[in-house]
């Protein structure tokens, strides 16, 4: 089986450093990462379990099966978000969750994904 070393309580690469350098290190979580769990209790309480890890059991879940990434994107009706424009040097600057997030609400607020 393959493990991941970057991850993990006891094994990991920064709890090994943790271990070694004697005193705790400062762990910062991605957005995306720190959203996933209560994404799942959501989408679980609106669409029923997974009936595995690449399968759905509800309508929306089946909906998402397949290779998403390469469906066209749906049209829709742009909501009204109140966002500042952000200038390019500013999005140059956000890290790829930031940009992610940006391009996310660009899109609800025009109605088009930008790339």
């Amino acid at each position: 089986a393959v493990v991941s070393t970057q991850s993990g309580h006891y094994a990991g690469v920064v709890s090994l450093l943790e271990k070694k350098m004697n005193r705790s290190l400062q762990r910062s979580i991605c957005s995306l990462h720190r959203i996933e769990l209560p994404f799942r209790h959501l989408f679980t309480s609106l669409d029923g379990v997974t009936s595995g890890p690449n399968s759905f059991t509800g309508p929306i879940g089946k909906l998402a099966a397949g290779p998403v990434h390469l469906m066209t994107p749906r049209r829709f009706v742009p909501l009204k978000v109140d966002a500042p424009p952000l200038p390019d040097a500013v999005v140059k600057k956000l890290s790829w969750d930031q940009k992610v997030l940006f391009r996310f609400v660009v899109a609800v607020q025009s109605g088009k994904l930008i790339s």
